[in-house]
């Protein structure tokens, strides 16, 4: 993908940052250890996986439902943080 490709546009931008405070104020609010997040954002990346439209990012990833274990989520979603960390960092 080239630039303009990977790059968010600012609005995605600005809700992605909101996204993430009001999160992290919530974290915080209910004093929430590091395991008891990281247990919460895998669960949620689970669900995310798993929902219908995403079935074909699954596929191209020669993964399917029935894979989805903890190590498998947690794998899968540290390389889709670095290849969109890669893609913003190019911007």
């Amino acid at each position: 993908m080239n630039k303009k490709e990977k790059a968010l546009p600012k609005d995605k931008e600005v809700i992605m940052d909101q996204l993430q405070d009001l999160i992290l104020s919530a974290f915080g609010e209910q004093m929430l250890t590091n395991e008891e997040v990281a247990a919460l954002l895998t669960s949620i990346m689970r669900n995310v996986m798993l929902q219908p439209a995403n079935e074909i990012s699954l596929k191209k990833a020669g993964m399917n439902r029935s894979m989805m274990n903890t190590e498998l989520v947690c794998l899968t979603q540290q390389l889709w943080a670095l290849e969109y960390l890669k893609g913003i960092n190019k911007s």
